[in-house]
């Protein structure tokens, strides 16, 4: 896994896509979304473009800025390293194989105290040893306010790479409830850089829109 990782990160030039950021508290009757433009190109790391917003504006500042500015800085080095899935930074416990999703299955737990780590379980993709679904709960509290966070990512395959398609975050605050967040990834282009000896051949550049449901209740 890790060293196809590496390799599929070497291949890679550039990528971007889409996002549907949203974001909704039933208890506090506030609900809100954006639609973010995602460009990375290797080495400099990921920038972001907001094309569309609804609903408040105060959660859209204390939630989803701060998640884009997380992610652009983790995208870069040497921040990326203290985040990537590896030995380095997780200790990794097999528990099945997952027939279903032909992946295997290990319970990972952080061996440092980065506050962007998690604990919880990650399915490695049989064929290309990709990770294709990580589910679990941040490791630290991210403050006084958040009792509890689970959350599920999901990734799919666009010629050799992997990119993630759908994050959805379920979060159990103190007085205020449950509140849910949820990212859908869609229209990628990527632009390949050397050939990589991890699942199929490279392909050129080329755009696949990914067609994303409207989640029910949610309409932006």
């Amino acid at each position: 896994m890790e060293q196809c990782n590496t390799q599929r990160l070497e291949a890679l030039r550039s990528y971007q896509n889409r996002r549907r950021y949203f974001a909704t508290n039933p208890r506090l009757r506030r609900k809100a979304y954006v639609v973010v433009e995602a460009r990375f190109s290797a080495p400099d790391g990921k920038e972001f473009r907001v094309l569309e917003r609804g609903g408040s504006r105060s959660v859209e500042r204390r939630v989803f800025v701060p998640m884009l500015e997380i992610e652009q800085v983790n995208s870069r080095s040497p921040a990326r390293e203290s985040v990537d899935i590896c030995r380095r930074n997780y200790a990794f416990d097999f528990r099945e194989f997952d027939t279903t999703a032909h992946a295997y299955v290990f319970q990972v737990e952080p061996r440092t105290s980065n506050k962007y780590l998690f604990r919880g379980r990650i399915w490695v993709n049989a064929d290309d040893f990709a990770i294709q679904r990580i589910e679990g709960e941040l490791a630290q509290r991210p403050s006084f306010w958040v009792r509890r966070t689970h959350f599920v990512h999901e990734y799919a395959k666009f010629g050799i790479f992997w990119f993630p398609v759908r994050n959805q975050t379920d979060v159990n605050l103190r007085f205020f409830g449950r509140s849910t967040m949820g990212i859908d990834y869609f229209d990628y282009e990527w632009q390949p850089q050397v050939e990589s000896g991890c699942g199929s051949s490279v392909v050129a550049l080329q755009p696949l829109p990914l067609r994303v449901l409207p989640r029910q209740g949610f309409t932006p």
